[in-house]
């Protein structure tokens, strides 16, 4: 997992805007407040400074203000080997992917299914292969053949077992989920300070738009607070249904409801790392669907990245999205554009890999495409680097004199530096035979084959017997309650 460094970036939205913004979200929080269901979390807060009337509790700025200070601006996650890190301070974006959807296209019908927890394995073993992605969500896809009780612990536990690389989530929905999601990443840890200490996945909580924490939630959110483990708030409002409809209230509102939660995280433990993930979406008010494909979301979600490094507060955010679930023309356009538009905004970590269909669905060929438009992406925000070396006018000077580029050592340096990308699946030179009648694959043929490769050939390391059966015996137990 090397680290991509030298990235340059430019900033898409004005400072004046991004303090407009979150101004607007400081007096959400004022004025509107938060309806929290959950009496210690409201006593709590009272207590602090906010007020609190009717279930609902109205932060005042300087609380919220607080808050923000105690968040840490940076931390590290750390894989199953602690040599397997990734930084979130800024400094440089990490590609991840979103969860947990219900459908996959399965890999030799093409027609799509119902996931299965065998689809978790095989997916997490393919995120695991990909260059790109550097943070494993947990999970992909949602194991539809367990019972529901059991399905968010029996995926984090697969997932666990089959990747090494850092984990974004679960996402408990109560506090049992929450409890077990902890014991499972303490027993691959091997105790609670170690967990504490290298962090193996930021879990997140998802209030309900507009402004509303129910019961289970907060006692999802207080449970991995105590744990002591990086906790992530994500807020998903869509435009025309739970927000208004225009692009800065949805970022306005679905801010607010972040920094909530990070007030609420902070209560319980001062000073714990919070990762901002605001993801709004926009509603086709023809049909009351949620969209995820046009133009407008990356425009959003590239904003609120940037309020998210604005305040200081490491950021994921999902911009590989589309509205189609097909893997088709449509699919590519709407994700490059949206990507590269969050990816300006640069949060820390850049999600979207291999989800479709509005995040109904995914594909296993979809995570190969993905892969290779976030490094695509990644090369358009690294930008052009203009020095003594890149400009080379002694290379040119050489060749003007009678010398070849082709005979060049800096030629060579420069085929090996990146300078320029390499893709896998692109077409680059075979264009020309394919015009000349020659047979070749497309770039979904070619992510297939490369997906049956890898689901052959790339093993995982696996976890020790000890924690195999330390895992299970937990699982086996929260069956029983």
């Amino acid at each position: 997992m090397g680290k991509v460094e030298g990235r340059g970036f430019m900033n898409p939205v004005a400072d004046a805007d991004l303090a407009a913004l979150h101004e607007a979200s400081l007096r959400i929080l004022r004025e509107m407040g938060v309806q929290v269901e959950h009496e210690a979390m409201r006593e709590r807060l009272q207590e602090s400074g906010s007020q609190v009337k009717e279930g609902r509790v109205y932060f005042p700025a300087e609380v919220v203000e607080e808050s923000l200070a105690q968040v840490p601006s940076s931390f590290t996650l750390y894989g199953r080997s602690l040599d397997c890190t990734v930084s979130l301070d800024g400094q440089q974006m990490w590609g991840t992917h979103p969860g947990v959807v219900p459908w996959i296209r399965d890999l030799e019908s093409g027609e799509f299914r119902s996931a299965t927890l065998a689809d978790v394995a095989d997916t997490t073993r393919l995120m695991d292969a990909m260059e790109n992605v550097h943070v494993v969500m947990s999970s992909l896809v949602e194991g539809t053949d367990v019972p529901p009780k059991e399905g968010i612990p029996r995926a984090f536990a697969v997932v666990l077992a089959n990747t090494v690389k850092p984990l974004f989530g679960p996402g408990p929905t109560n506090g049992y989920e929450a409890q077990m999601a902890v014991a499972l990443a303490r027993a691959v840890r091997g105790d609670t300070e170690h967990l504490r200490r290298y962090p193996l996945c930021t879990p997140f909580i998802c209030p309900i738009s507009p402004l509303y924490f129910p019961e289970d939630i907060v006692d999802a959110l207080v449970v991995l607070a105590e744990a002591g483990v990086p906790t992530c708030i994500i807020s998903q409002p869509t435009l025309g249904l739970t927000s208004p409809y225009t692009l800065a209230s949805g970022i306005a509102l679905s801010h607010a409801e972040v920094l909530a939660g990070i007030v609420m995280v902070q209560e319980v433990a001062p000073g714990l790392p919070v990762l901002h993930h605001a993801t709004p979406n926009i509603a086709d008010m023809r049909t009351v669907v949620s969209t995820t494909g046009g133009p407008e979301l990356g425009l959003m979600r590239g904003t609120i990245a940037a309020l998210a490094r604005w305040c200081r507060i490491p950021s994921s955010v999902h911009g590989l999205h589309t509205s189609s679930p097909y893997l088709d023309l449509q699919v590519g356009q709407e994700k490059a554009l949206n990507g590269l538009q969050v990816a300006l905004g640069r949060p820390d970590l850049l999600g979207g890999v291999g989800i479709l269909a509005n995040g109904l669905a995914t594909a296993y060929e979809a995570i190969v495409v993905d892969n290779e438009i976030l490094g695509a992406i990644f090369r358009v925000v690294e930008g052009c680097r203009v020095d003594e070396d890149h400009l080379a006018l002694e290379v040119i000077a050489r060749v003007v004199a009678g010398e070849s580029f082709l005979g060049q050592p800096h030629t060579v340096k420069h085929l090996r530096s990146g300078e320029v990308w390499e893709p896998c699946l692109a077409m680059r030179h075979e264009a020309v035979n394919a015009l000349a009648g020659e047979s070749t694959k497309d770039m979904v043929e070619r992510a297939h084959d490369i997906v049956q490769r890898l689901l052959r050939e790339h093993s995982v390391t696996p976890l020790s017997e000890e924690v195999q059966s330390e895992m299970e015996e937990i699982l086996s137990c929260g069956r029983q309650t």
